[in-house]
């Protein structure tokens, strides 16, 4: 398979050195806005890949089969419908959609013309996912959950300073929630399902949220997130269980997984890998569904994760 990247800043890079460790697939073009960064990208990440600067060029490029959208969020729904309309596979980062009706339009589209329409969303695809999920099967009654994803933004200071970029603008539908905050809801749902009641609260920074505390009510406990571009967090995640504690490291990759069961003896559940590894997983998984897997149970995770951030928004009063 040959799959283009439209989309070229650091994100693609590693995608691109994922898509070097896998079989049965090669980039194929690379798509940016500007036609010298496309081809500088493909210098150095995809040699002898085809460069656009004009996605309605590469919709046409017959010799290729799928596309990976990295682009602001605010570009993911109108490139994945002009890609699938061309016939192309779609692998897009997070959020896929903003809007619920937008995604059920889109899958429309991709199953009329027997296409794979997926969310680019790496610790759902981890094999050590499904070492948690075990775990969790035996380590009693969930008594808490934290799950935080802070992490200060590099362009913070310059933000700060009146310089303009996506992940702080509200046209963009950048912040913290839609950008970090949609590993922490696909986690918790992946982990306890869809809550039965949602409050949240909000720090601004610019015209979006800059942290946000989610608090997520489930039968007999709750699981609380908290998300920021402002600053970095050290503690990280934990489920708090009858007989025993998961630490969950850096959500997004699901790094350092260790079981502590109460008494004091420490199990080790997934140590770290690198960006580029973690990555492999989804793209091997994407390949599966164009050759038939179903991923009916992902497109369902999708749907959750995108009413899910709906709610929150609508209760920090952030309006797309």
């Amino acid at each position: 398979m040959k799959i283009a990247i439209i989309g070229t800043f650091w994100l693609s890079e590693t995608f691109a050195q994922a898509v070097s460790r896998v079989d049965d697939i090669e980039v194929g073009a690379i798509c940016s806005r500007s036609i010298d960064k496309a081809r500088a990208f493909a210098d150095a990440h995809a040699p002898g890949a085809a460069c656009y600067s004009d996605p309605t060029e590469l919709a046409t490029d017959t010799a290729i089969d799928a596309v990976y959208i990295a682009t602001p969020n605010v570009t993911h729904y109108a490139l994945s419908k002009q890609m699938l309309t061309a016939g192309k596979h779609v692998l897009c980062e997070k959020p896929i959609c903003v809007h619920l009706e937008e995604y059920e339009e889109l899958l429309v589209i991709a199953k009329a013309k027997g296409l794979v329409y997926l969310e680019a969303m790496m610790n759902a695809h981890l094999p050590q996912l499904k070492a948690v999920q075990e775990v969790l099967k035996t380590a009693g009654e969930v008594v808490s959950a934290r799950l935080d994803f802070s992490q200060r933004s590099s362009k913070i200071d310059r933000v700060q300073q009146g310089e303009v970029f996506s992940t702080f603008s509200k046209a963009a539908c950048g912040g913290a929630l839609m950008d970090l905050g949609v590993y922490s809801v696909y986690m918790v749902l992946q982990l306890f399902g869809y809550p039965k009641t949602v409050d949240a609260y909000s720090t601004p920074i610019c015209d979006v949220d800059g942290t946000d505390t989610v608090i997520l009510g489930y039968d007999g406990y709750q699981a609380v997130l908290t998300i920021s571009k402002l600053a970095e967090s050290r503690i990280r995640s934990e489920v708090v269980c009858k007989d025993g504690t998961l630490t969950l490291g850096l959500l997004s990759r699901l790094q350092a997984v260790d079981y502590y069961l109460h008494g004091g003896e420490k199990r080790t559940i997934f140590g770290t890998s690198d960006f580029a590894e973690s990555m492999t997983w989804e793209i091997k998984d994407f390949l599966s569904y164009v050759n038939g897997a179903d991923y009916s149970y992902m497109q369902a995770l999708s749907r959750d994760s995108i009413r899910l951030l709906t709610e929150i928004r609508e209760k920090i009063k952030y309006h797309i």
